[in-house]
């Protein structure tokens, strides 16, 4: 008789915790990553990068990448690489929506705005537009959001580095 009351306290307990863990939505995912509309490398024609400091502006000369500002070329392995990564931009994780942007180096005036426009966009609105904001303690990744989302995200802190340049890099 104790026996099976103790099975039966048991077999209980089991199932109403079997059953919390299913409709309990604490700690999962109630989010999405951002979806980007597709861009191919190759249509690509204008990149600009708007840093703290300085602006750098970069167009295709017929494949040849080259700056606006004094018409040199642009390292290709570079630019291949900028060219990847808007191609189809890698966010990894949210890390707030909250619109507190200074802890993550993404409120105005503190991070980098990238943008890029293909076959010879010249309105406004570019095709692509991120800003880029501080790499995290670690070093492993960087704060990245799109203007028109109030969530933080974060990407490969390679990402930055690679947008984080002057012209004499």
């Amino acid at each position: 008789m104790k026996i099976r009351k103790n099975l039966i306290l048991q077999s209980a307990a089991i199932i109403a915790i079997g059953l919390y863990l299913i409709f309990n939505s604490t700690g999962k995912m109630n989010y999405t990553i951002p979806q980007f509309n597709p861009i191919a490398a190759q249509t690509v024609d204008n990149i600009e990068i708007k840093g703290i400091t300085e602006t750098i502006k970069l167009y295709s000369d017929n494949g040849v990448w080259r700056f606006n500002s004094d018409n040199l070329r642009a390292e290709p392995s570079r630019i291949n690489e900028m060219l990847s990564f808007l191609e189809k931009p890698e966010f990894i994780d949210m890390v707030s929506d909250t619109k507190n942007y200074q802890n993550y180096g993404l409120s105005e005036g503190g991070y980098i705005r990238v943008t890029a426009r293909i076959n010879g966009n010249t309105t406004a609105n570019p095709d692509r537009e991120l800003y880029l904001g501080d790499i995290n303690t670690s070093g492993k990744f960087a704060f990245i959001r799109k203007p028109d989302n109030k969530a933080v995200f974060t990407t490969r802190a390679t990402i930055k580095k690679m947008f984080d340049i002057s012209e004499n890099d």
